[in-house]
């Protein structure tokens, strides 16, 4: 005699389905959909922003001065900064601080072409034509036809506030004039 005619099955364990096949497909929770779904992505994140690191850098040869001092004395009044692109395309050019807030439009949608050096000038101003704060900033540049933005992580310093030099001490102790010799 089989144990199921004897009556002496075992029930399945609380919680457990005994549906088989699409009856249990519906019994997926949502929280398991959407756990899925996060690790989906997670994964294709993973792959498209290894491609962007391996990709070719949009800007080529940016350099800068790193520090610059806007206050007319003649001397880096200005940050100038060239740079070369890979592809031409539509620019916008902007001054932003650290924490990414702009504070100038150098160019904006302007068409440069690919493999030529293009150098702009900012003069330490906002677009509200006021001397920046004293700090940190970084140079932006907006590819409107590759959908991309750039922000150098390199570091442009304004400082406008003149040095203090301080006298602590003069050597020797005494100093002496000596007479110039006459010219005849």
């Amino acid at each position: 005699m089989s144990k199921r005619a004897a009556g002496l099955h075992a029930d399945p364990p609380a919680g457990a389905s005994t549906a088989r096949g699409p009856a249990r497909l519906r019994s997926i929770s949502p929280a398991a959909i959407v756990f899925a779904a996060l690790v989906v992505a997670t994964v294709g994140a993973f792959f498209v922003t290894t491609r962007l690191k391996r990709a070719a850098p949009v800007l080529e040869q940016l350099t800068f001065n790193r520090h610059f001092s806007p206050n007319r004395d003649g001397r880096l009044d200005f940050a100038v900064f060239a740079f070369r692109l890979r592809r031409t395309d539509d620019v916008t050019v902007s001054i932003v601080t650290r924490d990414g807030d702009q504070i100038r439009t150098l160019a904006e949608d302007r068409r440069l072409s690919k493999g030529r050096r293009h150098r702009f000038r900012w003069d330490g101003r906002t677009d509200a034509g006021l001397i920046a704060p004293d700090g940190e900033y970084h140079i932006r540049v907006g590819l409107r036809r590759q959908g991309r933005t750039v922000t150098s992580p390199r570091k442009l310093f304004l400082d406008t506030t003149p040095p203090r030099p301080v006298v602590r001490y003069v050597s020797p102790d005494v100093i002496t004039v000596k007479p110039l010799p006459l010219l005849v």
